[in-house]
């Protein structure tokens, strides 16, 4: 976090607008292996962001807001059950932190199909050329509620089938997402983020949330 936060002040001294890209992940070796192929990455060193990892996100989501500059964050833990439940905290999270601070986008990659389970960021990248990694993480890349609802319904994002989760099921799970972050304003929250097709499933789930929150 230390040389993020010095890299941002620095762009902030130069006043040079900023695109950031900052990848979440669980160890140190996952920090290397990112950074290695040019990326930024924060180490958690575990599957829960502490309070005061938040109090430097925040710091940085300050900072970026100084620049006007564009933030994106990527959760990208380890992919087995512990990994998986830490990436939806770390969501809600920084969810949390769209109520009043500079708007960012955020995706949570996921393990691809055909990957063996419990994939790390270290394991999956090894070998891999900055390109190919860009290209893996769009396409195991799932915006934040499309996450949160493929955890809840016990699946992945990749497999998560809209057309065969009833209504009150849908109502169900919206209820969870919302009540888990209580005393916010989704409608804030959600602004920022990319809009779903107002047909699809996942935009009555968005809506469904923001009704509940």
């Amino acid at each position: 976090e230390g040389r993020l936060l010095k890299e941002l002040q620095g762009m902030r001294r130069t006043g040079r607008l900023a695109a950031i890209d900052i990848y979440l992940v669980e160890g140190i070796f996952d920090v290397l292996r990112l950074e290695q192929l040019g990326l930024r990455a924060l180490g958690v060193l575990g599957a829960q962001l502490t309070p005061g990892q938040i109090e430097r996100i925040i710091r940085i989501q300050e900072l970026v807001a100084e620049l006007d500059g564009e933030l994106r964050f990527h959760i990208f833990f380890d992919w087995d059950d512990a990994g998986k439940r830490g990436a939806y905290d770390a969501a809600l999270h920084l969810l949390k932190l769209l109520e009043h601070g500079h708007p960012f986008d955020l995706t949570v990659i996921s393990a691809p199909a055909g990957t063996v389970d419990k994939v790390d960021p270290d394991t999956y990248l090894r070998g891999k050329s900055p390109e190919t990694a860009g290209e893996l993480h769009a396409a195991a890349a799932a915006g934040p509620l499309e996450f949160l609802a493929a955890y809840r319904l016990g699946t992945e994002p990749s497999k998560l089938d809209w057309s065969s989760v009833n209504r009150l099921r849908l109502a169900s799970i919206a209820r969870s997402v919302a009540y888990s972050l209580r005393d916010v304003d989704w409608a804030r929250i959600i602004a920022p983020l990319p809009a779903a097709d107002q047909h699809s499933g996942l935009a009555q789930f968005v809506a469904l949330v923001s009704s509940y929150g």
